[in-house]
């Protein structure tokens, strides 16, 4: 049985559209330029960039006494959490310094307790 001109291209253009779906599935399922594929490095990633709370928690266990000295107008009310909660104490320190919860969370992961000088306001 022979194959007409029309059959062998319907054929190809089938044969086309099969391997461009296929080329594009390849396309969506590999990784991106600057992207690594797998989600123990997608977390690797976003850990360089930003500091967990459970971080900036450990930090703060450092620095809070020399942040209770910078700011005295924060209350032992406005610090009290526990384990797991520390969110909540950003957003008190966040309200009560007149401060973003972003900008007190670099705050506490870059306070330098020897450079900040609690009699100096000029800095706050």
């Amino acid at each position: 049985m022979s194959t007409t001109p029309d059959n062998q291209n319907d054929k190809r253009n089938q044969h086309q559209q099969s391997s461009e779906r296929d080329s594009q599935d390849a396309r969506n399922d590999a990784p991106r330029e600057g992207q690594r594929g797998d989600r123990a490095n997608e977390d690797q990633q976003t850990q360089s960039t930003s500091k967990s709370l459970r971080d900036v928690e450990l930090r703060w266990q450092e620095i809070e006494s020399s942040y209770r000295n910078y700011y005295p107008n924060l209350t032992d009310e406005d610090l009290e959490y526990r384990e797991g909660t520390f969110d909540t104490v950003m957003d008190r320190i966040a309200k009560r310094t007149n401060k973003s919860v972003q900008e007190v969370n670099d705050e506490i992961w870059e306070w330098d307790s020897d450079y900040f000088d609690p009699n100096d306001a000029s800095s706050r």
